[in-house]
């Protein structure tokens, strides 16, 4: 006299997002155009947010505008570079004026260099402080920049 349990197969994806209901909510990532922030742009978009792919190298984002436009959100794309704060307030007014809120921020900048990388060519004593100063200034001060400038 067991419980018979219905087994279904394959995922439901209008279940599965029925809790994921980002309808007039705005959510900004930085690095949106790499492929990490394009893939959570584009998820986010389909829970119906506006999203703002904020990069400093815009031409990635063109293959992004189409998967972008199936909606029910929208993507939006914005100049900017996360270590720039003359970038990130000018990005904050095109967005406010544009979205208002801002309800979350996801970042997705950040990276490495290949002069900030050992190899059998390059030991870590050998790394140039310059390059170590970059990546640290990218990864860290470019995520703690646009919180601040942004998301206020």
């Amino acid at each position: 006299m067991g419980v018979k349990v219905k087994e279904e197969k394959g995922m439901d994806l209008e279940k599965l997002t029925k809790g994921w209901d980002f309808a007039a909510q705005t959510v900004l990532i930085p690095g949106g155009a790499g492929v990490l922030g394009s893939e959570m742009a584009c998820a986010l978009v389909k829970c119906g947010a506006n999203v703002v792919i904020l990069d400093r190298d815009l031409s990635r984002a063109d293959s992004l505008k189409v998967r972008l436009m199936a909606g029910p959100g929208s993507g939006k794309f914005a100049q900017a570079d996360v270590l720039s704060k003359e970038s990130l307030l000018k990005a904050r007014d095109m967005i406010k004026a544009e979205f208002g809120k801002v309800h979350a921020l996801i970042n997705a900048a950040g990276g490495n260099m290949p002069a900030a990388t050992t190899g059998p060519e390059r030991s870590f004593f050998d790394l140039p402080e310059e390059a170590i100063k970059l990546v640290v200034d990218l990864n860290l001060v470019g995520s703690i920049l646009p919180v601040r400038f942004l998301a206020e």
